[in-house]
């Protein structure tokens, strides 16, 4: 039998995934000019949104939970107004996603409650874990809507 720590290990690495699938989905429908299309000025583009997602996982999970470098500009993932295309953009998701499930996936449970410090406080890698995971099933929530209401991919 699974552990409650098991068990939020396994799902918060497949619910990255299956969320990926969700905007892999989005984006096979759109073109580059759709990809980074903004829907209004107060808002990113599915490029842009994919850009921060996977710097976003780079620094919570591979950085923070992992002890990894920290790579992110995360200045760069909103500024960007052109660059890959959406094949190219599901790939360097999905790098990131992969990365960050396998590190999630295969994290031993009594390291859950161990204190990292990162971004100027002290944080537990399960708060951290749970953070991101939400943070992109929010912004997976974003590029469905923008997908559905240009009608760039019917989805249901």
């Amino acid at each position: 039998m699974n552990t409650a720590p098991q068990q939020f290990l396994a799902l918060s690495s497949a619910k990255l995934r299956s969320d990926m699938a969700l905007i892999r989905r989005c984006l096979e429908g759109m073109d580059r000019q759709s990809v980074w299309a903004r829907p209004n000025s107060a808002s990113n583009s599915p490029a842009n949104l994919c850009l921060h997602l996977a710097g976003n996982l780079g620094q919570l999970i591979g950085h923070a939970v992992a002890g990894g470098p920290d790579t992110r500009s995360r200045e760069a993932e909103f500024s960007a107004s052109a660059g890959p295309d959406a094949a190219q953009l599901c790939s360097i998701l999905q790098d990131a996603v992969d990365s960050a499930a396998a590190i999630i996936a295969g994290l031993p449970t009594d390291r859950l409650n161990d204190s990292v410090e990162f971004r100027g406080r002290q944080w537990t890698r399960l708060e951290i874990i749970y953070q991101a995971v939400e943070h992109f099933a929010l912004h997976t929530g974003q590029i469905i809507y923008i997908a559905k209401s240009t009608d760039t991919i019917p989805l249901s």
